[in-house]
């Protein structure tokens, strides 16, 4: 176990290098303490040197990471990891040092997070590492930041919340314990006390009559790693420089006589409290290693897949040839999936790809074409005259085939526009199938994105005319030529039967009553221009006004030629039936042809004709984004980081 600490120093020291965080949390003991709490004191007192800056105000800047490292050997030095190579045997130096990079790292802001690593090599300390924070502060004093509490009190809880951290609070025996700060920073991210160890600083200096072993026995706050008692050096002892060792002994003496803690003497004092974290720091590295082993495991697995989700750097034409022709490839392939019904990604909550281009269809035959009535804006007035022009000057004894293909010509046509609104929805819906196409590249390249969806509507447009036109040319052979010997078209004689039953029922409807109108008086010339036959007479209708069909029987149509006229609409039912279904599956199968199948079979080869070995386009589109180059280089960084970690923990066996 002894062996453990200089693994987790090791694994401080690599991770330390990364510019980006590696997410390991490792174990450590974090210091947490208000100014006046004697914290650097503890610390001091531990290391056995005088060695961090003091004074008034905030001294402490930037998390010190302190790491005892137990020498067979007489001579006791320092070292700084930003100072490689540069022992300091002085530590009056290290306190110099300590300022000087502090306020460099905090600046004008007064507190920084980047952390100072200090290595100190002694015959006299435990193996241990200790992060020192800066203290508590409640109010910011004059030139200091305004939100500098704030500051202190988010790194300390950055520090505090993850779950490998040992809390050392430092509480003040002088001052109620209910106002800890440490304790209650501490119980804001281990409300158990489950990972806090307490030290009650400067038990020396309570008021007579006051003690505090309520504290140290935990029965005020219970901790389960217990509270250690300690006496701080007093002014007068920093000022004479008494040497450190000369205060433990007075400290031990001091535990030793009292008549209220002397029970408790052996679990007192700054050498105890060495000891005791030490062996808290061994066990909690034993029982956190494999963790640790498997987080960074897995860590680098995550980044080598995110390095290859990102890419090489394309800095040859070479490269760049390779990386567009993988995303043609892998887009082209996205489109066909697509269409086919193979992208599940979203398979059960809406329609996409090929099937919204079916649905298209499915409308198109069942509710354009389908629902459209033949004889909606045909009138009996027209169809009649369809018949007179028809048979000219002759007359015809029965149906007029002639009047009967014009008639069922014309109506055919209209079905045009909306074959060719079909059209114009299944290229929006292709188009909108394309602009939601996702690669993970397009992330790395998202001007390309833009570049193919750009030149693939440009494609779709051009398809347009040649779908418009064999549209249009199924519709013209489709009026041009009526199969009447078509199975599904109805028998003349049928129609013929339909057309008489349908004329006596209108026969036996009741007629509509007419009282004829008087003239209007007009003038000279109203006479003269006059359209009326003057021996016509006007009549205005009696009662039921959609009585229509017995008005037109009487006034304008023979028997013969209503019947006529029934018989035409029978005739152009059933055949635009017909045509409605011949159009309904030719349309979809023209446009499938001319635009779907079209933009499937050739987007590959028209992307690579524009893209491949474009020089401008290359500088433009996969020129990659600023965020993107330094992410991977953060990530390649963090893989060399991750990959000495492990090489450092992966023949640690517990």
């Amino acid at each position: 176990m002894e062996s453990l600490i200089p693994i987790v120093n090791q694994l401080q020291e690599v991770i330390s290098m990364a510019k980006v965080k590696t997410g390991i949390d490792l174990p450590r003991i974090i210091v947490v303490g208000s100014q006046s709490s004697g914290k650097s004191s503890v610390l001091e007192s531990i290391v056995g040197k005088d060695f961090l800056p003091r004074g008034t105000g905030i001294v402490t800047r930037c998390p010190l990471v302190l790491r005892l490292i137990k020498i067979n050997e007489e001579i006791e030095y320092a070292q700084f990891h930003h100072l490689e190579g540069c022992p300091f045997t002085e530590f009056s130096d290290v306190n110099r040092e300590i300022m000087t990079i502090s306020q460099e790292i905090a600046l004008s802001e007064g507190v920084g997070t980047r952390e100072i690593l200090l290595n100190i090599y002694s015959n006299r300390v435990v193996d241990l590492t200790l992060i020192d924070l800066p203290g508590i502060i409640k109010v910011p004093l004059k030139g200091q930041a305004k939100n500098l509490d704030k500051k202190i009190n988010d790194m300390i809880m950055d520090y505090a919340r993850q779950q490998n951290s040992i809390i050392l609070a430092i509480s003040p025996a002088n001052s109620d314990l209910a106002n800890s700060d440490a304790l209650n920073i501490a119980r804001q991210v281990d409300p158990e006390g489950q990972r806090t160890i307490g030290v009650i600083t400067k038990i020396d200096l309570m008021d007579r009559g006051t003690n505090a072993l309520e504290m140290l026995e935990g029965k005020l706050y219970p901790l389960r790693l217990g509270y250690v008692g300690i006496i701080c050096r007093s002014q007068e002892d920093i000022v004479n420089n008494i040497p450190l060792h000369v205060h433990m002994t007075k400290e031990k003496k001091f535990f030793e006589e009292s008549r209220i803690y002397s029970h408790l003497a052996s679990r007192l004092g700054i050498g105890y409290l060495s000891q005791r974290l030490s062996t808290i720091f061994k066990a909690h590295i034993q029982a956190t290693i494999p963790k640790i082993k498997r987080e960074i495991t897995e860590t680098l697995a995550s980044v080598n897949k995110e390095i290859g989700e990102l890419g090489e750097t394309l800095d040859t034409m070479e490269k760049k040839n390779d990386m567009l022709n993988r995303i043609i490839n892998m887009f082209c392939k996205k489109f066909e999936d697509t269409l086919d019904g193979k992208e599940i990604d979203k398979c059960s909550v809406e329609f996409t790809g090929g099937s919204l281009i079916r649905r298209t269809f499915t409308n198109f035959f069942n509710n354009v074409i389908g629902g459209m009535d033949p004889l909606k804006d045909l009138s009996d007035y027209q169809i009649r005259i369809a018949i007179l022009n028809a048979t000219g000057s002759k007359g015809v004894m029965f149906v007029s085939e002639v009047a009967f293909e014009n008639l069922v010509s014309n109506i055919i046509k209209r079905v045009e526009g909306p074959s060719l609104e079909c059209l114009y929805t299944v290229k929006e819906e292709l188009q909108k199938i394309i602009s939601f196409i996702y690669i993970k590249e397009f992330e790395r390249f998202p001007r390309l994105r833009e570049i193919f969806v750009t030149m693939i509507y440009e494609i779709l447009d051009s398809c347009i005319p040649a779908a418009e036109k064999s549209i249009q040319l199924l519709i013209e052979i489709e009026s041009n030529y009526l199969n009447i010997s078509h199975p599904d078209f109805i028998n003349p004689n049928e129609a013929m039967q339909i057309a008489h039953s349908q004329l006596q029922e209108a026969a036996q409807r009741p007629r509509v009553e007419r009282r004829p109108i008087e003239p209007e008086q007009k003038g000279f010339f109203s006479f003269l221009y006059s359209s009326r036959n003057e021996n016509q007479q006007v009549f205005e209708e009696i009662g039921d006004k959609e009585q229509k069909f017995m008005k037109i029987i009487e006034e304008e149509m023979t028997t013969k030629e209503l019947e006529q006229n029934l018989l035409i609409k029978i005739l152009i039912d059933s055949y635009f039936r017909i045509a409605k279904s011949n159009i309904g599956d030719s349309v979809p199968k023209s446009i499938m042809k001319n635009m779907v199948n079209y933009s499937r079979e050739n987007l590959q080869r028209i992307l690579m004709n524009r893209l491949y070995g474009n020089k401008e386009i290359y500088d433009n589109v996969l020129d990659e984004e600023p965020t993107s180059k330094a992410r991977r280089m953060n990530l390649h960084e963090l893989k060399n980081c991750l990959t000495n970690a492990l090489e450092i923990v992966k023949d640690v066996i517990i």
